[in-house]
């Protein structure tokens, strides 16, 4: 793993090596060392954090790198969404629902409600259905 570090590092601005870094490094322990190599502010950095456990960080990232050069970057608004919902921080995910991108994340808070309603069982009527296929009203 060090080697393919070694190798990927003198070429993290190249397009797409931070991201080939990110994904080759997952799972083997190197975050923090990975974390060294990518410049702050990049929203890669914001997954590798994550991984880190680093996640207030990690939203930090993802948050500032929303608006580049004049651009909404539809990807990192992607991005903070599924990490939101991934943590169970819907308050957070409403707030973006909410804002200015709401077009960009209402699909994730939409999924994230259903997941939650459908794991804790409840349908429209308040009925639990146990797997049982619910009668229409």
């Amino acid at each position: 793993m060090d080697e393919a570090i070694d190798l990927l590092a003198p070429v993290l601005d190249e397009d797409g090596m931070a991201y080939c870094l990110v994904q080759v490094t997952e799972g083997h322990g190197r975050d923090e060392r990975v974390l060294g190599l990518i410049r702050p502010g990049r929203p890669f950095r914001a997954r590798v954090l994550e991984r880190a456990g680093r996640l207030d960080e990690a939203i930090r990232v993802l948050r500032g790198s929303i608006v580049v050069r004049d651009t909404v970057m539809v990807g990192t608004l992607e991005d903070l969404a599924e990490l939101l919902v991934r943590h169970g921080r819907m308050e957070e995910l409403h707030e973006q629902v909410t804002g200015p991108y709401a077009r960009h994340t209402v699909k994730h808070y939409v999924r994230a409600l259903r997941e939650r309603d459908r794991d804790a069982g409840v349908h429209r009527s308040g009925a639990v259905s146990r797997g049982v296929p619910m009668a229409a009203d």
